[in-house]
């Protein structure tokens, strides 16, 4: 995959600012997302339209993929291991290049994908730039349950931390944020870009929530919230993994 403005860096060892000058995701020839499908994902909300709209954007519009700082799957099977030749880029990139691959092979041939640490910030001014462009045609925000990670990379929960783990749902986990705070950034985003299309006297562009649950979660409770209606479009996944995420590229644009 070609990445603009920066080389493949080891995402383990980025800081904020490194991680989110990777932006921009090109087609290299990734497998086709169609190979990983065993059986649908679950569209826990799709308001009529939207999938419609996503299926005709304007090829030289942007999709903006935002997505959490999670640890590689692969991490739970090689931390103790040196990495072969070969493998140790594909081990420790961002997850959710998957993603923007499989969008990018079979969907929509351009494709922004920019991280984000909600719990430094929030929506920052570099989020905002994106979410503002002219030439923007579709926004894919992903949150991830804690619960998703794999064990190794689990933390017992503590005094200090049996508040946070209450709020979140479960046991706190290294390398992912509280899932309210990942949910407060959804919501901000989503409601950043409506407002800048209002002031453009223009409609929003259509907008996607992945929620990624390791339990297979579907009750509305644990993935939406005040202010997430907007998104015309939710799919939930049982995880991050390289063939679950294209089965979520066929999701978001065949349904």
């Amino acid at each position: 995959m070609a990445i603009q403005q920066s080389g493949h860096h080891s995402l383990r060892r980025l800081k904020l600012e490194e991680l989110l000058e990777r932006t921009s995701i090109r087609d290299n020839g990734s497998e086709p997302a169609n190979q990983a499908t065993i059986s649908p994902l679950p569209i826990l909300r799709s308001i009529p339209g939207t999938q419609a709209s996503l299926r005709i954007l304007n090829p030289r519009h942007s999709i903006l993929l935002l997505t959490p700082w999670v640890p590689p799957l692969q991490s739970a099977t090689t931390a103790t291991e040196k990495p072969r030749t070969g493998h140790q880029a594909e081990a420790l990139m961002d997850p959710f290049e998957h993603l923007g691959r499989a969008i990018t092979t079979h969907y929509h041939h351009n494709v922004q994908h920019v991280p984000y640490v909600a719990s430094r910030g929030g929506l920052s001014e570099y989020h905002q730039r994106f979410l503002a462009q002219k030439r923007l045609a579709a926004v894919i925000v992903v949150i991830v349950s804690p619960d998703s990670l794999p064990q190794p990379f689990t933390v017992p929960t503590t005094t200090a931390t049996a508040a946070t783990a209450a709020a979140t749902g479960g046991a706190q986990h290294a390398g992912v944020e509280p899932l309210a705070a990942q949910k407060l950034f959804a919501r901000d985003a989503l409601l950043y870009q409506s407002a800048i299309a209002a002031s453009r006297g223009r409609e929003p562009v259509p907008t996607v929530l992945v929620a990624v649950n390791g339990r297979g979660e579907r009750r509305r409770s644990w993935w939406d919230g005040e202010g997430m209606e907007g998104f015309g479009v939710v799919v939930g996944a049982e995880s991050y993994a390289p063939g679950v995420l294209g089965r979520v590229a066929d999701a978001v644009f065949e349904g």
